[in-house]
């Protein structure tokens, strides 16, 4: 993939998965990091979907299980922080 279309990429897909973060994480910041770990990792995953489509639900979904990871790994840290 090219530097222009990893930037038209971006563009074109960076706001949803932002929203979609904001909606389960519910931190700016938090959904920042997601939105930009998810491009990253299309970006060098080296997937090539056919379809506009496929690449749209590839990225929607990798957001929102990165945001739930993201979740479980902060009430984990937490249950660990109370423990000690």
């Amino acid at each position: 993939m090219t530097s222009k279309e990893q930037i038209s990429a971006y563009r074109k897909y960076c706001r949803r998965l932002y929203n979609v973060s904001l909606r389960i994480l519910g931190d700016v910041g938090e959904a920042e990091d997601v939105m930009q770990d998810t491009m990253l990792k299309y970006f060098s995953s080296g997937v090539r979907l056919e379809s506009e489509a496929q690449v749209s639900s590839w990225l929607t979904k990798t957001c929102m299980h990165d945001s739930i990871d993201r979740i479980r790994r902060k009430k984990k840290t937490r249950l660990v922080s109370s423990l000690v």
